[in-house]
């Protein structure tokens, strides 16, 4: 079939939309996986800033495992925007 708008990826029990054939790389920076899983023993009660945030991967996760806040930056307009979309689908999003 035609591939048709964004793709759920399920992560560290958050939820992420991306773009597997417009996104950077494959859409989802797949090898930051465990990273990203180390990251939230340390967001509990944290302030984080996830600088290049592309999708939200670190920022959103961080928000669900309890940082106090979060800011997401990007350069890029589309990262941005589905960085806004992915907080508003996982707990913690009024963090982001």
């Amino acid at each position: 079939g035609q591939y048709a708008g964004a793709t759920e990826v399920r992560e560290n029990g958050c939820s992420f939309l991306v773009d597997l054939l417009e996104g950077q790389k494959t859409g989802w920076y797949f090898d930051q996986r465990d990273n990203r899983a180390l990251l939230t023993g340390y967001a509990e009660g944290r302030d984080v800033l996830d600088l290049f945030a592309y999708t939200g991967g670190f920022g959103i996760q961080a928000a669900a495992y309890g940082a106090s806040q979060v800011t997401c930056v990007d350069s890029s307009a589309p990262a941005v925007n589905f960085c806004k979309q992915n907080a508003a689908l996982n707990a913690g999003a009024s963090k982001v």
